[in-house]
């Protein structure tokens, strides 16, 4: 084999090692980022039963790669959109989980399949967008 044949195998290997154990380490990342997210249920219960009928925007960012921009409607207490203006995580499937919170009117719903680190990303948004609104709200009254 020549020579610059050899150094072209050998360069596509490295790299193709190099950017699977990045990969690697990412996923490891989002597997410890979505172990440590707790959601409020009962305080996001509290805060959507009171809040102020209305658009409310919330981001959430957790470097190096996840990032969420979102907007949640209420309208007579409950979720009536969520419309995801920025998502940056790599797994847009999870965007599936709107549906679910809608359905529900909850944040007490299974994250997506594949996705989990990006589904907690969107509901940490969403439960962040709702309880923080609802205290700025009430700390007025």
């Amino acid at each position: 084999m020549k020579k610059w044949k050899k150094v072209l195998l050998i360069s596509v290997g490295v790299t193709a090692l190099v950017l699977g154990s990045m990969r690697i380490y990412l996923h490891v990342i989002a597997i410890k980022y979505a172990s440590g997210v707790r959601i409020d249920h009962a305080g996001f219960s509290k805060a959507l039963s009171g809040i102020s009928d209305g658009k409310y925007m919330s981001s959430l960012e957790n470097p190096p790669f996840m990032k969420v921009k979102l907007n949640v409607e209420i309208s007579g207490g409950k979720i009536k959109s969520i419309n995801i203006l920025s998502h940056e995580t790599g797994k847009k499937k999870s965007e599936e989980i709107v549906g679910r919170i809608i359905k529900r009117q909850s944040l007490k719903v299974d994250s997506v399949s594949g996705a989990t680190a990006s589904s907690k990303m969107i509901l940490k948004a969403v439960e962040k967008a709702v309880i923080n609104n609802y205290s700025q709200n009430s700390s007025r009254n």
